[in-house]
């Protein structure tokens, strides 16, 4: 997502939002938007579906949640270039 798209308008969640909100609304959105769910608008929906998995990867880690809160970068994991954590 573009740094200048709102992770939580993503979701269509408050900056408020529980890790529970996010969790449901980050299913509901993903079901939804899904390029199987989509006949006919494969490529707008895969870019959508992107979009919203982006946003619950930062959202739903602590540290990537904070970071984003305070600087607005989105990259998640500080530019190790790797994950961590398990889920």
């Amino acid at each position: 997502a573009a740094a200048s798209e709102n992770l939580y308008a993503v979701l269509g969640v408050s900056r408020k939002a529980s890790p529970r909100e996010i969790k449901a609304a980050y299913r509901s959105k993903a079901k939804e938007s899904h390029p199987d769910k989509n006949p006919g608008r494969e490529e707008e929906a895969s870019e959508e579906f992107r979009k919203v998995a982006h946003a619950f990867e930062v959202l739903s880690d602590v540290n990537s949640r904070r970071r984003y809160d305070a600087t607005g970068d989105d990259s998640g994991g500080g530019g190790n270039g790797g994950r961590r954590g398990g889920r």
